[in-house]
């Protein structure tokens, strides 16, 4: 998506100010990589649990604070018309890959967190899933028009990777680790 002139410096200015970065460091939001990523692939980041405000997803791809824009400097907003057209269209060089971030649990999500809780709503939010086997991000096929069972078949995979990551990851992060697990609701 291209913009410019003052819309440009404003929005540039809206990733960018200071404030954001103090915001970053009190809480503190880290943005952390755990794997290289081709950069001749598209990819679509989902957000699992996220808390009550979607501070912490909201300070590492929805602002510059934390680098988001060196790895992916082709971003736009997420809905699922963007997110078609992003994944869907090759990016303006020299870019060669994009990402789109979104959070499936919503709203839902937000009224079931808990501090010291992980509770994930995604055993019914599957249209994420529909968007990438469309798309074919990542290495997902490209289906024009994923079935019900292939949806169904995909989700039940990036959930079984979902718990292997938390799994894997979670006593780097979390206290009491071996107490703490996902909840699917």
């Amino acid at each position: 998506m291209q913009i410019s002139g003052k819309r440009a410096q404003f929005r540039q200015w809206l990733r960018t100010c200071t404030l954001k970065r103090y915001i970053c460091e009190y809480f503190p939001i880290k943005l952390v990589k755990t794997t290289d990523l081709d950069p001749n692939k598209s990819y679509l980041f989902c957000n699992f649990p996220h808390g009550i405000m979607c501070t912490g997803i909201w300070f590492a791809f929805g602002t510059d604070i934390m680098g988001f824009n060196k790895l992916f400097p082709d971003s736009i907003d997420s809905n699922a018309e963007s997110i078609d057209q992003l994944l869907s269209a090759k990016p303006e060089a020299p870019y060669t890959g994009r990402a789109s971030v979104v959070i499936p649990g919503g709203i839902a999500e937000v009224m079931e967190s808990k501090p010291g809780t992980y509770r994930v709503i995604t055993k019914r939010r599957k249209g994420f899933v529909r968007l990438a086997l469309k798309n074919g991000p990542m290495d997902l096929p490209k289906i024009e028009e994923p079935t019900k069972e292939q949806i169904d078949e995909y989700h039940g995979k990036f959930i079984e990777h979902m718990v292997d990551f938390f799994e894997k990851e979670k006593h780097k992060y979390v206290e009491n680790a071996d107490s703490v697990y996902l909840e699917f609701v």
